[in-house]
């Protein structure tokens, strides 16, 4: 008796009781930081985790309620994760201790804005002289400043391995 690669597959999936994997798409009802309810097919679905990047945790990412998701599960409703996002609220990147990601090119600005105002600052304190009472003339110019300021780049403080 002869068997296809696919029974025979099938056959060991009965002796060895697994193959129970399946993948399908649900809708999210309520998610928190490790795990979401969802509903698939009318049926209420919890404890399935929320879609992480590596191993240790440090990456997740949040789906939005009333979105879509995939779920990957690992053996009868038990073991579930889900593997893609339709929308998301948000990512969180080493349980977000460092608050929100910067916003490189407006930051980039905001402070090359600060080194102009600084520059006009520099400007007016090498013009300034005090007037000096009754007598005449004013006194001398403050002594110069003689130092500089540089314009920052975003390539001093930008990591370029996370972007968004």
């Amino acid at each position: 008796m002869s068997h296809t690669f696919v029974e025979i597959r099938e056959l060991l999936r009965k002796i060895t009781k697994q193959g129970t994997i399946s993948v399908f798409t649900a809708e999210v009802l309520s998610v928190d930081d490790k795990y979401c309810t969802v509903d698939y097919g009318s049926t209420k679905l919890t404890k399935v985790k929320n879609f992480c990047i590596d191993a240790a945790s440090n990456i997740f990412i949040k789906p939005k309620i009333n979105s879509m998701v995939t779920v990957l599960d690992l053996g009868g409703f038990r073991d579930m994760q889900i593997i893609k996002v339709q929308e998301f609220d948000e990512i969180i990147i080493n349980n977000g201790n460092n608050a929100g990601l910067i916003k490189i090119i407006e930051l980039t600005n905001k402070l090359n804005g600060l080194i102009t105002e600084v520059k006009a600052m520099k400007q007016d304190y090498i013009a300034h002289t005090h007037p000096v009472p009754s007598l005449g003339t004013s006194s001398a110019p403050t002594v110069p400043f003689a130092g500089s300021f540089s314009n920052f780049n975003k390539s001093d403080f930008e990591d370029t391995k996370i972007k968004h």
